[in-house]
């Protein structure tokens, strides 16, 4: 098949651009999350300086296989990412090499890790988002009739506004790509059945919630749980802990809920670094 390498090469800059502009509008939310990022700028590698050192923690191992304008990421869930790693580094590991669909004589700094809390964590990661296959740029390949699989992100200082998926066009000009971080068809029966969990966790001024998207705006954009509640969606960190209110049962499930939530966001915010590595070392789009 003919390619335009020159279109490519300039979707490829409109991308970077488009991530450029919402890193800094994640800068800009959360001053925190920046002043982090700049202190480990220096210390941060590129895929192929990384030292493999994985810890006994459980984790995912996986490659990231690009094609063309989409990726896709083969791996596996390990209770023991150290153990799995030298298994595969020493060639005794038929089974991993069958489900990364690669052979013993790959480059191993293909082969990434990613730590989890538990297994378990890294078992619906998996589940949710390994061997699929995602667009690079969602909002140029899909369209009005087909919303593609990504949640969205309006910010305002006293607003969170999501998009369980989006129908317009040019979105990724106007809101902030979330990833696939779950099924848009639960998700407003989830966010509605615990309206009134929000007020218990900062001053809520106005409540809205559809089968397409959340809006919920505070009297106070300075409360630290409404960050905290922010923070989720935005970096897939969930600071809140297992107390009153989430140890309500229906609390602490939605507890469950978000934590699923922020662990697919933090994923695809790695996985998609990942991706855009390769796009400035110029190895994007080898088929």
């Amino acid at each position: 098949m003919d390619m335009d390498f020159g279109l490519l090469a300039q979707e490829t800059v409109e991308l970077s651009n488009i991530l450029r502009k919402q890193k800094q509008l994640l800068d800009e939310i959360d001053p925190v999350f920046a002043e982090a990022e700049n202190t480990n700028f220096e210390s941060t590698t590129t895929k192929s300086e990384k030292s493999f050192t994985p810890s006994a923690k459980p984790g995912i191992i996986f490659v990231l296989e690009k094609g063309g304008h989409t990726f896709c990421v083969r791996g596996f869930a390990t209770s023991n990412l150290r153990f799995r790693y030298q298994q595969i580094n020493n060639y005794r590991d038929e089974e991993a090499f069958y489900r990364l669909k690669i052979d013993k004589d790959s480059d191993p700094s293909e082969i990434q890790y990613y730590e989890t809390d538990t297994v378990e964590k890294a078992d619906k990661i998996v589940k949710h988002m390994i061997n699929r296959r995602f667009p690079i740029q969602e909002d140029v390949i899909c369209n009005i009739s087909d919303p593609g699989f990504s949640w969205w992100y309006d910010d305002s200082d006293d607003r969170i506004t999501l998009f369980f998926k989006s129908h317009g066009i040019d979105r990724a000009q106007n809101l902030m790509q979330l990833g696939p971080v779950g099924d848009h068809r639960k998700a407003g029966i989830y966010f509605n059945q615990v309206f009134k969990l929000y007020g218990l966790l900062f001053p809520v001024k106005e409540f809205s919630c559809t089968s397409k998207s959340l809006s919920i705006r505070t009297s106070d954009p300075s409360s630290a749980t409404f960050r905290m509640f922010r923070r989720i969606f935005l970096e897939g960190i969930n600071e809140f802990e297992l107390d009153y209110p989430f140890n309500v049962p229906i609390y602490a499930e939605f507890w469950h809920y978000l934590d699923q939530i922020a662990a697919f966001r933090k994923f695809w915010l790695h996985v998609f670094d990942l991706v855009l590595e390769d796009d400035q070392n110029g190895q994007a789009y080898i088929q």
